[in-house]
């Protein structure tokens, strides 16, 4: 099968890496016109506009107090947002060190800098016919030293764990060394920046090796559109797959919850994560045999229950012990709800009395090696 190649990106090749069907049902059968817009995705995106908006401005409004241009950007953005997404942005947003951002006044530094690169490597606009690998870096900026350029990537993460993807290293570098025409002996700095961590864990930071991969990504075209099948491969990506409603795993079951009822359960474990957003009912049945056995396999991933510690906090009396602590009203909105993460930045401690343990279970997917 051939197919008309679309631009290369990271997430094209991550999603390929993932599983080739997802990549197909996306990038060639572009299923993704129906797909469903995670929670996770709108976090994401919703972080990454505030922080655009907020350093844009910071950048001309040089007398302006950061922290004032952070919440009005939260301000503008929040809104858009259903309830229970709130909490989340904002909590995100409160480990935004400042003091780091503070670091970048006075350099030119570029937001949503798109970049492309034709076949022959030279750049391109991003939407150019000819373009033939993109991306785009959330902020850049080029410091000059002892003649060399250094080109700074820095790029914002909503995920939990701090794990930078090498591919996603090795990737921007390959852009950046041929976009702005880097000589061999010039540098590219990637920075990763984990706004659900905190501290200097918070920033990974990688000065990038460019000539090792540009072979690999050279020949991705060819990889990513040329191939004769697409298999699904189910994994912990399937929690985020915007297209799992459709895929070929799960069938029909999202249309038929007496499909569900049919099915054995070795077969429902391994429909379990690409369905987990279209049919809660597979949830409710593998917790069922859970309470029978420790774990279910599956062809592909195996499933077992893991027991955890619940907190539950009294929201309505932790509010009034807060504003009787004088905490200013910029700092506690009354449309947030009270948070373990709130009171940390706050280097408070929750009092015994406004908190109840509870044991809870959820479901932990292994994958099975190959």
């Amino acid at each position: 099968m051939l197919v008309k190649a679309k631009p290369i990106s990271y997430t094209m090749i991550s999603s390929y890496n993932n599983c080739p069907w997802m990549f197909k049902a996306i990038y060639i059968d572009n299923l993704d016109q129906y797909k469903v817009k995670t929670d996770a995705l709108v976090i994401g995106q919703t972080v990454h506009t505030i922080i655009e908006e907020f350093i844009n401005n910071w950048k001309v409004k040089l007398t302006a107090s950061p922290q004032k241009l952070l919440d009005e950007a939260i301000q503008k953005y929040l809104p858009t947002l259903k309830d229970g997404l709130k909490d989340e942005v904002i909590g995100i947003l409160n480990n935004l060190d400042l003091g780091i951002i503070e670091m970048l006044r006075g350099k030119d530094v570029e937001s949503e800098k798109a970049v492309a690169l034709d076949i022959n490597l030279n750049p391109v606009d991003f939407f150019s016919p000819d373009a033939v690998w993109r991306g785009k870096f959330d902020f850049v900026w080029i410091d000059e030293f002892l003649g060399a350029r250094v080109v700074n990537i820095l790029d914002f993460k909503t995920n939990r764990e701090a794990t930078a993807d090498p591919l996603q290293l090795q990737f921007y570098a390959f852009l950046a060394h041929h976009y702005y025409k880097l000589e061999p002996v010039d540098m590219v700095n990637l920075y990763f920046w984990y706004l659900k961590q905190e501290g200097q864990e918070a920033i990974i930071h990688t000065t990038a090796k460019y000539s090792e991969h540009v072979d690999e990504f050279i020949a991705m075209p060819a990889k990513l559109f040329e191939q004769s099948e697409y298999p699904a491969t189910p994994g912990e990506h399937c929690r985020y797959c915007s297209v799992a409603h459709h895929c070929p795993l799960v069938k029909d079951l999202a249309k038929s919850p007496e499909q569900v009822q049919s099915k054995n359960i070795e077969e429902l474990v391994d429909a379990y994560l690409p369905l987990k957003q279209a049919l809660n009912i597979i949830e409710a049945k593998i917790n069922e045999a859970l309470e029978q056995k420790e774990e279910i396999e599956g062809a592909f991933v195996k499933v077992k229950r893991k027991e955890y510690n619940k907190t539950v906090l009294d929201e309505q009396g932790l509010r009034e012990y807060l504003k009787s602590a004088d905490i200013p009203a910029n700092v506690l909105w009354d449309s947030v709800s009270i948070t373990q993460t709130l009171f940390k930045k706050l280097g408070l401690k929750i009092p015994e009395e406004y908190v109840t343990k509870e044991v809870a279970y959820r479901i932990e997917v292994v994958n099975k090696e190959a």
